[in-house]
């Protein structure tokens, strides 16, 4: 996906969410899961942050300013692709 700040992202299936910076041409690794979850699905929203479908850790955010990611109500544990 290309997102704001002429960024691709990509998702690992080794649970990586992996950021490609088009202007310093550098990759960025953030590991949303200790469990090596896999995202299926990778979106921009609105306010910026990155949503990720996991498979079995539902829905989570990944907020590129402070790169922590959170969980979403309601659909942790699910697999989302």
């Amino acid at each position: 996906m290309v997102g704001a700040g002429n960024r691709i992202w990509l998702g690992g299936y080794n649970g990586s969410l992996i950021s490609l910076d088009l202007n310093s041409q550098t990759f960025t690794r953030h590991k949303h899961s200790k469990n090596r979850t896999p995202i299926y699905a990778i979106c921009e929203s609105e306010n910026g942050n990155i949503l990720v479908g996991t498979n079995g850790e539902g829905l989570k955010s990944f907020n590129p300013r402070t790169k922590e990611f959170t969980g979403v109500d309601g659909l942790s544990g699910e697999v989302l692709i």
